[in-house]
């Protein structure tokens, strides 16, 4: 079993974001994971908008079924009580701790320009990436609680 990271462009999160924001994801399709996505993977679905890294999901995979796009998969998620968040930031510590393969098979980190996360490097057949290190730090993310709201004080008079 494995982990991914499925990088999702602008254009994908937003499409995704209409049907899939603050709901459990039942399945997801992952272009270019065709013979790389297997069942009982884990696939977390990550953006990069405006320097940060998102951490918008994750699904483990009970199903691999075909897309009508070549080389594109779908994959249904076994069932999981993480809701798809598009406003979860992976903190700067997390993202250092990260490591992916390149397409080369190098085992690759995270880039910087300045406080910015790069992103030019996950387009593409690049759009899907597989986790070498990081997966339990990502896992406490999406299951840390909320703080709940603090109780207002009451007015002295």
């Amino acid at each position: 079993m494995a982990d991914w990271l499925s990088f999702w462009n602008k254009d994908t999160r937003k499409q995704n974001k209409r049907k899939l924001k603050g709901k459990v994801v039942g399945s997801i399709y992952i272009p270019y994971g065709e013979g790389l996505v297997s069942r009982g993977d884990t696939v977390y679905c990550v953006g990069i908008e405006g320097g940060e890294l998102l951490l918008i999901t994750r699904v483990e995979v009970s199903k691999v079924l075909s897309h009508p796009q070549p080389k594109w998969i779908s994959v249904s998620a076994a069932p999981s009580n993480i809701v798809a968040d598009y406003q979860r930031k992976v903190p700067k510590r997390v993202i250092k701790l990260l490591r992916f393969l390149h397409t080369n098979g190098h085992v690759h980190k995270f880039e910087f320009n300045g406080a910015s996360v790069k992103h030019a490097h996950f387009q593409g057949l690049s759009s899907v990436r597989e986790l070498t290190k990081g997966a339990t730090d990502l896992n406490a993310l999406l299951t840390k609680k909320k703080p709940a709201p603090k109780a207002s004080a009451a007015k002295k008079p």
